[in-house]
């Protein structure tokens, strides 16, 4: 057997041919290099090219969303009557040192709100324009617009949740799937989008360039609530960068604050607001027919009107469009609502079947959903609806039923899709309109069973209209009422809404009456009582306001008169010119800014006379009063800086201070610079700075208890440790008990912004506390605390 033996020749062959091989490779290394990178580029152009298209179509899908999302998608777009609302944030970080009072918030242009903390909470009642808040967000965001409409510093993709949809089970599941997957798909699936484009979502999540809105909440059962804010919890801990924003009620929302969200406030309408809106829709709509048709002047006073009553913004934006549209709207909210909804299903003359087929369909479905407790109905109920209320075959056209649906189902109209082959109304005042209007044609007993059930709530404002309220409020009276006189309160909405001559309405204005003149109570809760006396309506509540004035208690004649400012056109201007003279300068003070509210002429006579007469301080208030009274009091602050005595033009500088216009500035410079006297060039100087030193400021996060300065400076003087997390809560409770009063203000404030549940009998004590700043403070934190825990507390 021959052995194996080195072929030299075989050797020598093998390794030229690896060395050209080598050389070869060498000298094609860098076209080969070149050739490869120019690959992966394209690959990577075309990548890119696919993501923007997919993200293209994403966002064409969030637009066309959000333009039939909201409740008045049937009036055109959305951006052409959607007025950008102001948002309130909590007080600022207690300050024991601090020698001035704890004043109301500023509330904060929408863009400035959204720049600074980035969990937040959009708080308001049902029909605030929460739900349109979001709808316009999304919108500015797809279309990239954020930066010219907002002034937001940077451009995010919307991404879009309805909480109430979400099976919150999948949580508890073996199988639960990963948080950022699933958020990116149900984004995608809510919006209609296409399913490619959870990718894109995805990596914005991930680089922290997505804006989450979330809506729903309110819709939510306790358990589901808990799941749904720790899962928010851990995405937004996980997910850094991102803005959260989630639409919730004013009351139930604590487990989100828990998690880290800080609450922001609508701010509520005024007559600014409704004159813009009157003014989008003269654009809008083409007017009426000159016998009908209004001036923006009388459409303004109409809808002023309504706003005393509280109404939703809904109800007024209905409201303002058929007074363009016909001249005319109904006065109570039922006939608003039904008259609006004749209007939005497109009814004519020759469709005269469909309104009461449609108002019948939907009052079943309203009231089913209601008494189940359901968000959404399927297809076949609303066709099964339809077919009942439709008129016997010869009294209706061919295919009725297709017409009443697709009628009820098109953008616009009351229902809208939510999910596959479901629907929702467009909004729950819609179901609770319908649900009552159903009731009082049949049986109301529902209402007793659901009395205390707060999804039952907008049900009964209806009701109030159209039934038999009177064993209602009964009812509702007999159950022992809170701290704040919370049921107290909305028996009066129900007297406000109710007929005039409805006989169980006495009995609520005495109760209140009663109440209000109580010499214990609380002054934010005797103040809360004058807004809704003034806002019944009733004629016997100028004098009762009248007769307070002269009420032997201070408190009770300041709020009296602070009542009084609220009925405006209705108040007794008499009562107030004679507490100018109170002895106690808190009520002279009182009377001098509700004359300024009132406005009227007359009243802002009053306030010259005071301006010009009165004393120092006296004419301080009166010139803060002509601020108030809109251009007609601004005159008089104007030619104020004219009159020779020097307290006159003294006191109007501080009120043009609070005009704010570029004229009343150009004014106080002037008279800080020119002025003879050094006390109107000083008033005029400390006025200016502090309007430069007001600038709207981004929302904080919520303070850590355990890094708070004054607290801990606290526990060192006592020789202790504060502690982190949960155990700093231990020293803020002894400070609430044992510091010195601005340290037990402080501390009583501290957990009114991030104080729990359990920290309501700590606060119940302090509400007695000898000194009276701390005792509001703790009534405050306490009441901040009922609302966010859904608590009753007695």
């Amino acid at each position: 057997m021959n052995g194996w033996h080195f072929d030299p020749y075989s050797a020598f062959l093998g390794a030229i041919l690896t060395l050209a091989l080598i050389g070869l490779g060498c000298w094609l290394r860098q076209p080969l290099l070149r050739g490869w990178q120019e690959v992966r580029a394209g690959l990577s152009r075309s990548a890119e090219r696919l993501t923007a298209g997919m993200e293209g179509r994403y966002r064409e899908a969030v637009i066309a969303w959000a333009q039939r999302a909201h409740a008045l998608a049937g009036f055109g777009p959305l951006e052409r009557f959607f007025l950008v609302p102001r948002l309130i944030p909590p007080p600022p970080r207690p300050d024991p040192d601090a020698e001035e009072e704890w004043a109301a918030p500023e509330p904060l242009p929408l863009g400035v709100a959204l720049r600074g903390h980035q969990r937040l909470l959009v708080v308001g009642p049902l029909g605030s324009g929460r739900s349109t808040l979001l709808a316009y967000l999304a919108l500015v965001h797809a279309r990239g617009e954020a930066g010219s409409a907002l002034r937001l510093p940077s451009q995010r993709l919307p991404l879009y949740l309805h909480l109430a949809g979400v099976d919150w089970s999948f949580l508890e599941s073996e199988e639960e799937p990963e948080g950022l997957v699933w958020l990116a798909q149900e984004g995608v699936r809510t919006v209609g989008g296409p399913s490619a484009a959870s990718r894109v979502l995805r990596q914005r999540l991930q680089a922290g360039t997505a804006l989450v809105l979330a809506d729903g909440w309110d819709e939510l059962d306790h358990p589901e609530r808990e799941r749904a804010a720790a899962w928010l919890a851990n995405l937004t801990d996980s997910l850094p960068g991102n803005l959260w924003l989630v639409a919730v009620g004013p009351r139930g929302y604590g487990p989100l604050t828990d998690a880290g969200f800080v609450p922001l406030r609508l701010e509520g309408w005024g007559r600014s607001q409704v004159e813009t809106l009157l003014a989008c829709f003269a654009d809008l709509l083409s007017p009426p027919d000159e016998e009908r048709r209004l001036s923006t002047q009388q459409a303004a006073d109409t809808l002023a009107e309504a706003l005393k009553k509280e109404h939703s913004l809904l109800e007024l934006v209905l409201r303002a469009w058929l007074l363009m549209a016909t001249g005319e709207a109904p006065e109570r909210r039922v006939d608003l609502l039904m008259r609006a909804l004749g209007h939005l299903l497109g009814l004519s003359e020759d469709r005269t079947w469909l309104s009461p087929v449609a108002r019948a369909a939907l009052g079943d479905l309203a009231l089913m959903m209601q008494r189940e407790g359901r968000a959404t109905v399927a297809r076949g109920e609303v066709e099964a609806a339809l077919e009942a209320a439709l008129p016997p075959a010869e009294e209706c056209p061919p295919r009725a039923g297709l017409q009443a649906f697709r009628a009820l189902t098109a953008p616009g109209s009351p229902l809208i899709p939510r999910g596959p082959g479901r629907y929702i109304f467009a909004h729950p005042l819609w179901q609770a309109c319908l649900t009552a209007d159903r009731m009082a044609a049949s049986s109301s007993a529902a209402l007793f069973e659901h009395l205390n059930d707060p999804r039952w709530l907008p049900v009964l404002d209806f009701y109030a209209e159209v039934g038999q309220m009177g064993p209602v409020v009964e009812a509702w009276l007999s159950e022992p009422d809170d701290l704040w006189r919370t049921r107290l309160c909305v028996a009066a909405r129900w007297t406000a809404l109710a007929p005039p001559d409805a006989p169980w309405r006495n009995g609520v204005m005495a109760l209140l009456a009663r109440t209000f003149l109580e010499p214990s109570l609380p002054a934010g809760v005797r103040g809360r009582l004058a807004e809704v006396l003034a806002q019944t309506g009733d004629s016997g509540v100028p004098l009762f306001l009248r007769q307070a004035l002269r009420h032997r208690q201070e408190d009770v004649r300041v709020t009296a008169a602070q009542g009084m400012g609220l009925l405006r056109e209705q108040a007794d201007l008499t009562g107030l010119v004679e507490a100018l003279k109170d002895p106690h300068e808190s009520v002279r003070t009182a009377a001098a800014a509700a004359l300024g509210h009132i406005g009227t002429p007359a009243a802002i006579r009053r306030l010259v006379e005071v301006l010009v007469e009165g004393e120092e301080m006296l004419r301080v208030e009166a010139a803060l009063g002509l601020a108030c009274a809109g251009e007609a009091g601004w005159e008089v602050l104007r030619e104020a800086m004219e009159e020779e005595d020097f307290l006159t033009r003294r006191a109007a500088a501080y009120g043009l201070g609070e005009v704010g216009t570029g004229w009343a500035r150009e004014l106080l410079e002037r008279v800080a610079r020119d002025d003879e006297q050094w006390i109107v060039r000083s008033a005029a100087t400390a006025v200016l700075s502090e309007m430069e030193a007001v600038h709207p400021s981004p929302v904080d996060p919520p303070p850590v208890v355990s890094e708070l300065g004054w607290l801990i400076a606290w526990a060192a003087e006592r020789g202790e440790g504060v502690g982190v997390g949960e155990a700093a809560f231990g020293p803020l409770l002894r400070s609430l008990e044992e510091g010195t009063a601005p340290i037990r203000r402080a501390a009583a404030q501290t957990l009114g912004l991030v104080g729990r549940s359990e920290h309501v009998a700590a606060l119940r004590r302090a509400v007695h506390d000898p000194d009276p700043r701390v005792a509001q403070a703790a009534s405050w934190s306490l009441e901040e605390l009922a609302r966010r825990y859904d608590m009753l507390i007695r």
